[in-house]
């Protein structure tokens, strides 16, 4: 899957009304909140802060057209956003209303165009479903574990160091064949989440 690699900004004028555009890459409703609640505060005086975001864990696809008629802003959006097939995602889009109605046409057009244009200068990654894990392993096995491109080491407890024994806990990709790899060279390993890095 893809996604966005950092925050991409633009600025665009459209019939005297301003389109500020950015486009965010987020992993859960949380970070999605926290980004609206930041927008609203930054653009408070602004006429519309319109919205759209897909995520993939679980999945989840909304938009807001923010006061805009009804499917002019929101939608055309996070059709964008799906057109690019883009996952963990989020554009928000803040006008400030110039003065000359756009029509609902010409308000799908401006926000459509918004956000094209802002992709078209994003930065994107690829992302893959990961089970976040709680592995126990010995001392002499740590290296196998390390050398997998698969597994992403997230924290190390040397608490039972002692024992020969490290707590281990890891990003590992959705494959069972990796987990079962992993079993077979550790002493236990318990899925605790499953997230998309």
């Amino acid at each position: 899957m893809k996604t966005i690699d950092g925050c991409s900004y633009a600025e665009y004028e459209i019939k005297r009304s301003k389109f500020i555009c950015f486009v965010d890459y987020v992993s859960n409703i949380g970070e999605v909140n926290s980004y609206l609640e930041k927008y609203r505060k930054q653009y408070s005086d602004s006429t519309h802060i319109c919205y759209a975001y897909v995520l993939s864990s679980p999945a989840v696809e909304k938009c807001s057209d923010d006061g805009e008629p009804s499917g002019t802003a929101g939608k055309p959006m996070l059709e964008m956003l799906k057109k690019q097939g883009l996952s963990n995602a989020m554009v928000v889009v803040i006008r400030y209303f110039g003065g000359i109605k756009l029509g609902a046409g010409g308000l799908v057009r401006a926000y459509a165009n918004t956000v094209r244009q802002t992709l078209e200068i994003a930065k994107f990654k690829n992302i893959v479903k990961c089970w976040i894990c709680k592995i126990v392993i010995n001392l002499d096995q740590k290296y196998n574990l390390e050398r997998g491109s698969e597994i992403k080491i997230l924290d190390i407890d040397y608490s039972q160091i002692a024992n020969k024994k490290l707590c281990i806990k890891a990003a590992i990709q959705c494959k069972d064949n990796i987990l079962n790899d992993i079993k077979n060279i550790s002493d236990s390993v318990e899925i605790i989440d499953e997230v998309m890095m």
